[in-house]
C-alpha cells in the first residue's frame, strides 16, 4: 500500500467507514426526539442567532491526528461548509498538502506533495463520497445542529437502529435519561449506512456523537469549548476518540458564521 492510498484509507476511518421537520433535512419518528432536537437547536441560539439562518462556515485551527504508526501528525487545518451542497477541509502539513470534502457530486479530495498532487483512483471516488458526506453531517450536527441535504436522516429516541447496543444506564458514557422523563439522546440513521448518537448535556448542548466506524468499532467525537460567535454558541474544542485512544483533537482558532462563499471557493480542487 503506497502513502497515498493509506492516508486514503485513514481517511475513510475517520470519515466513519463506508458507511414540524428541522430544515427539512430530518423526519422524527417520536415527538421526544423531535422537542429534544428544537430544545437544543433554541439552547445554542444566542441574542437574534439562528441555526436555521446558518448557510456557511469557516472554521480555522490546528489539529493532532493519529497515525497508523501510533505517531501524531500535526497540521493547520481551514474548514469551509457553503450549503447545500459543498464541503472543504484543508489540512496544511510541514511537507504535505491534503484536501478532503465535495461539491454536488465531485470530490475534492486531493494530495499535494513537492509540488505534484495526486487524487484517489476513480473506485474509490464513490466510497469517499459518502464518507465525507458523513464526516461534515457529524460536524454540523454536533456543533450547531444543522443539517446538509446530502444526508437525509431519521430521528427517534427507541434503540435498534443499526448494530451498536444501546448504552447502559451504568456505562462511562452519558446515558440516554438522565432522570425519569429527562430524554438525552436522539439515534439518527440515513443513506449508506449512516448512524450516530446524538448526546446533550443537561442544558440541552449537543455534548458529543457516538458512531459506527469502520470494522464495527464505536467512535466517540465530543464538542467542547463553546463561544458565541455569529449568534451561536459554537465549540472550539473537537475531539474525536477511538482504538482505545485520542484519533482527532482538533482546535478551533477562528469561526466565521455566514461568510461570503460561492462555489468558486470549492473550484480548482480534486476531480
Amino acid at each position: 500500500m503506497n502513502r497515498h492510498t493509506a492516508r486514503i484509507v485513514t481517511l475513510l476511518v475517520l470519515a466513519g467507514g463506508l458507511a414540524g421537520q428541522a430544515q427539512d433535512f430530518v423526519t422524527f419518528k417520536d415527538q421526544a426526539s423531535q422537542d429534544l432536537f428544537v430544545a437544543s437547536r433554541a439552547a445554542l441560539a444566542r441574542g437574534e442567532g439562528s441555526v436555521k439562518n446558518l448557510q456557511s462556515l469557516i472554521l480555522k485551527g490546528r489539529a493532532r491526528i493519529a497515525q497508523d504508526d501510533g505517531s501524531q501528525a500535526e497540521s493547520a487545518v481551514v474548514i469551509k461548509v457553503l450549503l447545500p451542497d459543498s464541503y472543504l477541509r484543508v489540512d496544511t502539513y510541514p511537507n504535505t498538502i491534503q484536501t478532503t470534502g465535495f461539491q454536488g457530486n465531485r470530490l475534492l479530495t486531493a494530495i499535494t506533495e513537492a509540488g505534484q498532487t495526486s487524487t484517489p483512483p476513480p473506485a474509490l471516488t464513490g466510497a469517499l463520497l459518502k464518507s465525507e458526506r458523513a464526516r461534515v453531517t457529524r460536524l454540523l450536527l454536533g456543533s450547531a445542529t444543522a443539517l446538509m441535504p446530502a444526508l437525509r436522516l431519521i430521528g427517534r429516541t427507541a434503540p435498534g437502529i443499526g448494530s451498536m447496543e444501546r448504552p447502559s444506564e451504568t456505562s462511562t458514557g452519558a446515558t440516554t435519561y438522565a432522570s425519569a422523563g429527562e430524554l438525552r439522546l436522539i439515534e439518527f440513521s440515513g443513506p449508506d449506512g449512516f448512524y450516530t448518537r446524538f448526546v446533550v448535556d443537561s442544558g440541552r448542548i449537543p455534548q458529543r456523537l457516538e458512531f459506527q466506524a469502520a470494522k464495527d468499532e464505536i467512535w466517540t467525537t465530543t464538542f467542547s469549548d463553546r463561544r458565541a460567535v455569529g449568534g451561536l454558541l459554537l465549540p472550539y474544542h473537537i475531539v474525536t476518540t477511538g482504538r482505545g485512544g485520542v484519533r482527532e483533537d482538533l482546535k478551533l482558532e477562528e469561526i466565521l458564521v455566514n461568510p461570503e462563499l460561492s462555489k468558486g471557493d470549492f473550484a480548482g480542487v480534486g476531480r
